[in-house]
């Protein structure tokens, strides 16, 4: 018998497969959200012309990147997710393209909010701590941080650092993101689709996982949901 037979292949081989493919694929991604965005805004050369597109491009791509590499590939265990990554996707985008049709189309016409560069600043800085701590939540959780809402059998409830008080401090950071990038644009229809879009598409998120987790830890998380906060300490 030949000792070259090929091995089959683990979940680690797997999840390392699409952690490259996941890389490979960010230029793509930034390519076609840019693109996108900048056809909402009427061409190119008018969305990079503006200062608010240029910060929000150079924000946006580097979320983009943070998010591919610490985030895990969706590989192993059930899938729970009911689809509602979709629904983030989709509400985050249209928040996205509501904030830039804002500040291109309405505020040459009709400016709401007078846009300066402090408006830049101060969402470059929001969308950055929110980077930060979705990072810092995902490295918590190591390879049970996924794309979908999956459970594992081996996996552990965890309580500590940022989960100490807050359940969901990744969702909390990827809020502040959005805001963030809304912030950017001082755009009055992107807070409004921040908060009646995004943070619905978010809760929903929210309801599912918290279900997938009590049937793995049952009354564990329950106690854990007794003493803690979905978004923000003491408050939510």
């Amino acid at each position: 018998m030949a000792e070259n037979q090929d091995k089959p292949k683990t979940l680690a081989d797997e999840l390392k497969q699409l952690k490259v493919f996941r890389l490979i694929m960010i230029p793509i991604r930034i390519l076609v959200a840019l693109s996108v965005m900048a056809l909402v805004a009427g061409g190119p050369r008018r969305f990079f012309y503006e200062p608010a597109g240029l910060v929000f491009a150079g924000v946006f791509c580097l979320y983009l990147v943070v998010e591919r590499i610490f985030q895990t590939p969706d590989a192993g265990g059930q899938e729970k997710d009911q689809g509602s990554i979709k629904v983030i996707w989709l509400t985050s985008s249209a928040t996205y393209l509501l904030a830039v049709a804002e500040y291109y189309w309405l505020r040459p016409h009709w400016e709401i909010v007078e846009w300066n560069w402090i408006w830049a600043l101060v969402g470059a800085l929001v969308s950055l701590a929110g980077m930060l701590l979705r990072v810092q939540a995902m490295r918590a959780l190591g390879r049970y941080f996924t794309i979908s809402v999956r459970t594992h059998s081996e996996q552990k409830l965890i309580q500590e650092g940022l989960y100490a008080r807050v359940r969901h401090p990744a969702y909390t950071g990827l809020l502040l993101i959005v805001a963030g990038f809304v912030t950017v644009f001082a755009s009055l229809a992107g807070y409004l689709a921040l908060m009646f879009m995004t943070l619905p598409g978010l809760l929903n998120r929210i309801r599912i996982e918290e279900r997938a987790l009590t049937g793995i830890f049952g009354d564990e998380y329950r106690e854990y949901c007794s003493r803690t906060k979905r978004l923000v300490p003491f408050v939510y």
